[in-house]
């Protein structure tokens, strides 16, 4: 979908999915100085957690991010609505690092958005090869969709996705994988 479509589609008013998660989700977040920050405040688990505060438009109220204070990769990142109410979380796992850049990417990102009555929906990416700093290939199709075979295109800002995806059938995250509560 068009960013501007997905905007304003039945989907994004249902998922309150934001696309910037994608790209905060890959280690890649941006902690703005007109937002309020608070931490690192160390974890019983070794990680750190930093706690940010938006009063930007179209942001999330609350997020909080968990790193590997070593290495600085970003495992689970969450968001809540002002009223501490949990809209959803993201889990960045099987980091690989790359010498050349000094960075770690993640092989796999969940996005897990809790349902209404009770339910929870989760999206996996699966990232299957990464080209950093990298503007090599023709330029007309650097920014072109990508068709694998097999794979069906969907518009998200066309409607509900109501088709089962085959990963719906794993087990879903317990409690213990679900971010504590914030107050």
């Amino acid at each position: 979908a068009r960013h501007i479509d997905y905007q304003h589609s039945q989907l994004r008013a249902a998922l309150q999915l934001q696309p910037v998660w994608l790209i905060d989700a890959l280690g890649l977040v941006e902690f703005s100085p007109s937002d309020r920050h608070e931490g690192p405040l160390p974890r019983p688990d070794g990680r750190v957690e930093i706690r940010t505060w938006s009063s930007r438009p179209g942001q999330t109220a609350i997020r909080r991010t968990v790193l590997d204070p070593r290495t600085l990769e970003v495992h689970q990142q969450s968001f809540y609505e002002p009223n501490g109410q949990l809209v959803a979380w993201l889990d960045s796992i099987r980091h690989e690092h790359y010498e050349d850049p000094g960075i770690s990417l993640p092989r796999r990102i969940d996005i897990h958005v809790p349902g209404g009555s009770g339910e929870q929906m989760r999206l996996t990416v699966d990232a299957g090869q990464y080209s950093i700093n990298s503007i090599y290939g023709d330029p007309a199709k650097l920014w072109q969709m990508p068709e694998p075979a097999g794979v069906r295109r969907v518009n998200l800002s066309e409607g509900l996705i109501s088709e089962p995806v085959a990963e719906a059938a794993a087990r879903p995250p317990g409690p213990s994988d679900r971010p504590a509560s914030f107050r």
